[in-house]
């Protein structure tokens, strides 16, 4: 004989369901929300370097398509960022700080990176291979939402001399200089977290644009003053492409499909020679162009000697054997595949973005 239930258990089985139901469709709700696509809410995108000559482009750009920036800021150094721009200080080195960067990203964009072929290889190591090991660490444990993973390396990853030429994607690494070999490094190690982290390889080459003062403001100076000389033959091509081109890249490649887990050159379709790149310069300078010729080992040399002459007068020449070696270089890319794939094809002509160059230069007190 079964027994009868007890008076009033039916009323408290049907509330218990009830509060289980409710409490089930808010937990569904808030499970929904994580899965609603990332394009329904305001998509965070992370930038390391964004206080740099690229980074400001960049911040700028993302800025204007709406999306919600965060910048790796290192600790200790002050930048000014644009309004709605949220800062959080940390290093490279410091797991910990980078979790808190990249925490619920859609987009991390790694740009930050020591440049300076001339720093110690230790130091070149240390930052742009470890930190970028450390980044895609903290991506895999706390951007959320990641969708990918933009790196920006160099084409310093080829070395100054090419291969073959034209060189393209396929072509084989040879990195020159420990900066070049620091980048390789540390494309290996993001093509190691395929699996964890959706990435794109960029390779850009030799960028400028107004704010990239340290390479070609001295360059302008000395060819407005008639002290320039051609290095070399000056018939090499050098592979120069606007900043605002790489950003336009950078913004391509987070969202193309095709481009997951592959790397591409970001060079100009036009090429031009290290002597074309001066008679520009120089119509727009309102100056002739140089004539005179000196071959790269000896601009070395002299600069060696001015850089003594500059210790004893406190005034330091500002060209290096970087930018002697940049204008000494012939190299040439093709850039199908990035059309192809990304739909990118650089937008600021060589002319143009030299007139620009000119204009700057003057406004930062050019004769």
């Amino acid at each position: 004989m079964k027994k009868k239930p007890r008076a009033g258990k039916a009323s408290v089985d049907k509330a218990t369901t009830e509060l289980f139901r409710m409490s089930r469709k808010k937990a569904l709700g808030r499970a929904e929300a994580e899965r609603r696509p990332f394009e329904e809410r305001k998509i965070l995108s992370v930038v390391t370097g964004g206080s740099g000559r690229l980074g400001r482009y960049l911040v700028k750009a993302l800025l204007e398509r709406g999306e919600q920036v965060r910048v790796l800021q290192h600790a200790g150094r002050k930048a000014d960022f644009p309004e709605g721009v949220e800062a959080v200080q940390g290093d490279l080195l410091d797991r910990a700080s980078l979790e808190s960067a990249v925490d619920g990203a859609d987009y991390v964009y790694h740009l930050a990176a020591i440049v300076d072929p001339g720093a110690p290889y230790d130091r070149l190591l240390d930052v742009n291979y470890h930190g970028t090991r450390n980044l895609l660490e903290a991506c895999r444990s706390r951007a959320y939402h990641m969708q990918r993973f933009v790196f920006i390396s160099s084409i310093s990853v080829y070395g100054k001399d090419l291969a073959e030429i034209p060189a393209d994607e396929e072509t084989a690494e040879n990195p020159t200089d420990n900066y070049g070999r620091s980048k390789l490094l540390a494309e290996q190690a993001v093509g190691q977290y395929a699996e964890k982290v959706p990435y794109v390889i960029l390779r850009p080459g030799v960028i400028y644009a107004p704010g990239f003062d340290e390479a070609y403001l001295p360059v302008l100076k000395a060819l407005e003053h008639g002290k320039m000389r051609i290095v070399g033959s000056g018939d090499n091509s050098i592979p120069f492409i606007h900043a605002s081109d790489v950003v336009r890249a950078m913004l391509l490649a987070s969202r193309a499909e095709k481009a997951v887990g592959d790397k591409y050159v970001i060079a100009p379709a036009e090429r031009k020679t290290q002597k074309q790149v001066f008679e520009i310069a120089c119509r727009c300078l309102g100056v002739r162009p140089p004539g005179a010729h000196i071959s790269a080992w000896l601009a070395k040399l002299n600069l060696k000697f001015a850089r003594l002459a500059g210790a004893i007068s406190g005034s330091r020449p500002k060209i290096t054997e970087e930018y002697i070696d940049i204008l000494a270089s012939n190299r040439v890319f093709r850039t199908d595949k990035a059309k192809e794939d990304l739909g990118f094809e650089p937008k600021v002509a060589l002319e143009d973005g030299i007139r620009e160059m000119v204009d700057y230069y003057r406004s930062k007190g050019g004769a």
